[in-house]
């Protein structure tokens, strides 16, 4: 296990960050789901560079048969290797579909000075709208300026000419990791769990999104689950996720509707937490109004609580319920003290080891998408 694995995480299991069968917003559910390999080639349409480095080569399309590999990331976006570096492509597609015409429930807010408008409507599916794509670099130059760590620099920005009513375009960002904290989470307890049960089943059933497993102990397994290292680190993780929700706020900013969930912070090689994803971040110059941007602040920490029981929860376990619990006080109490605490790389290559020993003989289906 090396640093290059976090730009590339094939073997990782998560929720969104990984592959979705659905369009649902991350905070109304979350699909237990695999890294997969997607299919790129290139984009059948007219395309302008509208700023940053030309990479006409790498303004791919998801399909079910191009010639060069990538690897998903959520539904609608994928990740490419070049010769030195990893490229995300964002939004490329979706799913293995490419851009269709297939309608999914999207919103937006807007600004005219003080006022503040919100839209719900129906988006075509596969594509980046591209005042959000354009409203993200900003975010992203403006966070960074002020010190908070991106993982994920957008390099270029494309306009696709597809005779659509709104404009759309494909961001593409140089990272540095698309570990994330949602795949972190569920690894760890997934190893965890597995050691307690030892001989016993557990299955993880992709298809029907279940964990599976028999006669788990409670209570011993809180008790053992309450000071072990593998607990202590997720809370860590938390506690320092709330520290960065702290400092976005009180820097101006708020995480935003379908951005403020644990998917949205990146693990580093060094064990550092990053941000990413900015298409529904806003900034007070933006929003002017106090009362408006109290409210949406709230939302955040909201929100994020809301993603993490949602998925934790949706396994039907009281102990994955209790594991929620802990990790959203750590968040809380991070978002308080807004200070972060040092994590140790090794603890997190530890636990990609552990996951990795059992994840070949726990899965019950899905084998074919196995890397």
């Amino acid at each position: 296990m090396d640093s290059a694995y976090f730009k590339k995480p094939k073997k990782n299991l998560g929720f969104h960050s990984s592959w979705t069968d659905t369009n649902d917003n991350p905070t109304q559910k979350l699909s237990i789901s695999l890294r997969r390999a997607v299919w790129l080639k290139k984009v059948p349409f007219r395309f302008t560079l509208l700023e940053g480095e030309r990479l006409d080569d790498f303004v791919l399309l998801k399909s079910k048969d191009g010639p060069v590999e990538g690897l998903s990331c959520g539904a609608g976006s994928s990740l490419t290797q070049t010769d030195s570096r990893v490229l995300k492509l964002k939004r490329n597609g979706y799913k293995y579909r490419g851009f269709i015409k297939e309608y999914f429930l999207d919103g937006d807010l807007h600004f005219n000075g003080k006022t503040a408008y919100e839209a719900t409507y129906f988006e075509h599916a596969g594509l980046y709208p591209l005042d959000d794509a354009m409203r993200e670099i900003r975010i992203c130059r403006e966070l960074e300026r002020k010190g908070f760590l991106i993982p994920q620099k957008p390099v270029s920005l494309y306009r696709l000419e597809l005779g659509y009513q709104n404009e759309y375009g494909m961001l593409i960002s140089d990272i540095s990791s698309d570990f994330r904290c949602d795949e972190l989470t569920i690894m760890t307890l997934l190893s965890f769990f597995r050691n307690m049960i030892k001989n016993k089943r557990m299955d993880i059933d992709i298809d029907n999104e279940a964990v599976l497993f028999e006669n788990l102990n409670i209570s011993k397994t809180i008790k053992r689950l309450a000071v072990s290292p593998e607990m202590n680190m997720l809370k860590t993780v938390f506690h320092n996720i709330g520290a960065l929700y702290g400092e976005m706020h009180r820097a101006g900013y708020v995480r935003g509707v379908g951005n403020a969930w644990y998917g949205n912070e990146i693990i580093c090689a060094d064990a550092r937490i990053g941000l990413c994803d900015f298409d529904a971040t806003f900034g007070e110059k933006d929003v002017m109004d106090t009362i408006l941007f109290q409210h949406l602040k709230d939302n955040d920490i909201n929100l994020f609580t809301t993603g993490l029981y949602g998925s934790l929860g949706a396994f039907s376990s009281c102990i994955f319920d209790i594991a929620a619990n802990i990790l959203i006080m750590a968040f809380r109490d991070g978002y308080v003290i807004r200070k972060e605490r040092h994590l140790e790389p090794a603890d997190v290559f530890q636990v990609l080891e552990n996951f990795f020993e059992i994840r070949e003989r726990i899965y019950l289906s899905a084998q074919q998408h196995l890397f």
